[in-house]
C-alpha cells in the first residue's frame, strides 16, 4: 500500500501507479477543489485501486482529520510499503500519527522538509528516536517559481545478523 498524504490533483498518485501497477494506492487531499480535480483523474485513469480521501492528515481522528494509523486499522492493512508527506507544514503531526505504522512496517518515506525552517533537523531528530535503522537521502530541487522543494527519503534498514566465526579444529 502507498499513501500519497498531500495528493493534489492526483499527479503523484499516477506516477506511483504506472511504477507500482499492483500497489493500492491512498490519496489524501484536503482542498476540495483539489480533491474533486484528484477524484476525476481517478476515474479518467480507471484505477480502481486508488481510493480518495478528503482529509487533514494528523496525529488525531478528529474530523476532518485523520492518522496513518487509524486508516491502517481502519482498512486492516498490514502491507504498508511508502508513505508520501508534503501536506504543507504539518508533516511532523502525520508522523506521529503514523508512529505505529512506521515501527510495525517500515514503510519507506517520503517527507518534504521545505515548508518549515526547521524541518531539516526536526524530522530527522524526531525519527531518530525511533532508535531503528534507517537511511537518510535528500533530494534538493530549485524551482524557478515556488524556490526550494527538498524531500527526506527515509529507508528502514533489516537488521542483520551477527557474522559466526568457524571454528576450525586444528588436527596435530
Amino acid at each position: 500500500v502507498i499513501f500519497d498524504c498531500g495528493s493534489s490533483i492526483c499527479e503523484t498518485s499516477l506516477l506511483f501507479k504506472l511504477k507500482y501497477p499492483h500497489s493500492p494506492v491512498v490519496s489524501i487531499e484536503s482542498d476540495a477543489e483539489k480533491f474533486e480535480i484528484l477524484k476525476k483523474n481517478i476515474e479518467l485513469n480507471k484505477y480502481n485501486d486508488v481510493k480518495a480521501i478528503k482529509a487533514i492528515v494528523s496525529n488525531t481522528n478528529i474530523e476532518p482529520e485523520v492518522s496513518i494509523d487509524e486508516l491502517v486499522k481502519k482498512y486492516n492493512m498490514n502491507n504498508v510499503g511508502l508513505i508520501k508527506l508534503n501536506i504543507e507544514g504539518v508533516e511532523r503531526l502525520a508522523l506521529e500519527g503514523a508512529i505505529n505504522t512506521i515501527i510495525t512496517q517500515k514503510p519507506i518515506l517520503m517527507i518534504n522538509i521545505s515548508n518549515r525552517d526547521d524541518d531539516c533537523y526536526q524530522i530527522p531528530r524526531i525519527l531518530s528516536k525511533l532508535n531503528m535503522p534507517m537511511e537518510f537521502r535528500l533530494k534538493w530541487v530549485e524551482k524557478r517559481i515556488y524556490g526550494v522543494d527538498c524531500t527526506l527519503f527515509v529507508k528502514f534498514i533489516k537488521p542483520q545478523p551477527p557474522k559466526q566465526e568457524v571454528l576450525r579444529i586444528r588436527e596435530d
